[in-house]
């Protein structure tokens, strides 16, 4: 069978029409790559919008970007768009839980929370998402809103090399390298 994204696109929207909310979602996703239809972020918002209200945490994850980014027809709105995503991180998207993560890590629009940043690393982590991973790990290498535990970092890097994270990938390798030890030493402190 050939791929016809046009045809696909079709198929969706008939299913989106019905009200089928996995459906609206993707039509969002759809307009926003604009994948057998032309680029079209209002209406790929329009179909969030439908997605969210049904529940949809990809939906409301996806809101939040655009919120973030000002785009779709959204004024830029970073407070509204931080609070889609903690709605959403609640309700189990990896996305967004790796999103708040950073907003905890960095301060933005939350009060700057290493614990937090390290709880939504976490259970993005556990969703198999692999920065996540990855930055979970760097969090016990150095300790930064959890207590340092090397052993616990290689473990979390491994499975982000697993699932092909060049930047776990490449600190393995450096592990296993003296030099490299004595510049992961650096990052310590």
């Amino acid at each position: 069978v050939q791929k016809d994204p046009v045809k696909a696109a079709e198929l969706f929207e008939q299913a989106a029409q019905q009200g089928h909310v996995n459906a609206q979602s993707n039509m969002g996703r759809i307009y926003s790559m604009g994948y057998g239809v032309e680029k079209d972020m209002e209406k790929a918002v329009a179909w969030w919008i439908k997605a969210a209200e049904q529940g949809d945490a990809d939906a409301i994850y996806e809101l939040g970007v655009c919120f973030n980014k000002g785009e779709g027809g959204l004024e830029l709105n970073m407070e509204k768009g931080v609070k889609m995503w903690s709605i959403a991180a609640e309700q189990g998207c990896d996305l967004a839980q790796y999103a708040l993560a950073w907003c905890y890590n960095d301060g933005v629009i939350v009060d700057k929370d290493p614990v937090m940043a390290v709880k939504w690393f976490r259970r993005a982590a556990e969703q198999g998402d692999a920065d996540a991973q990855y930055e979970l790990g760097m969090r016990y290498y150095t300790g930064k809103g959890v207590r340092k535990n090397k052993e616990e970092a290689v473990k979390w890097w491994k499975r982000a090399a697993e699932l092909g994270n060049k930047k776990a990938q490449e600190i393995l390798a450096e592990l296993d390298n003296t030099e490299a030890k004595n510049r992961l030493e650096v990052v310590e402190q």
